[in-house]
């Protein structure tokens, strides 16, 4: 996974989100965890996000957006569409590990804002 700059703290915070989540669910992650694997305090998060649900939300937003993009990325003549895209896929989950298992994760959260930003995506 690529980093932002230092300094870009939304940023770094929303990376470290997006890595903690996909490792840990979203029930079992702590903004004071995700504030530690970006380096800074756990008040210092909720400058930028009020919960650790909207942090959630935007960090699945940036996982779909990414997987989004490598699909709009793919190139296939009709009859081979499909495997391009199963293709796609399976590169992605080499590449962003931790996109893929987010979309999973939250697809599994009964929250209706989450639930809201995965039908979004879809």
């Amino acid at each position: 996974m690529s980093r932002p700059k230092k300094g870009d703290r939304k940023e770094e915070i929303i990376e470290a989100g997006l890595e903690v989540f996909a490792q840990r669910g979203y029930y079992q992650t702590t903004t004071a965890l995700i504030a530690e694997m970006a380096g800074i305090s756990q008040p210092y998060v909720f400058k930028f996000f009020k919960t650790k649900e909207v942090l959630f939300e935007t960090a699945l937003n940036r996982a779909y957006e990414r997987i989004n993009r490598s699909f709009q990325n793919v190139e296939a003549d009709p009859d081979h569409l499909i495997e391009a895209m199963i293709a796609a896929y399976e590169s992605l989950s080499d590449s962003r590990p931790y996109e893929v298992a987010l979309q999973v994760i939250g697809l599994s959260v009964p929250d209706a804002a989450i639930r809201a930003v995965t039908r979004q995506a879809c």
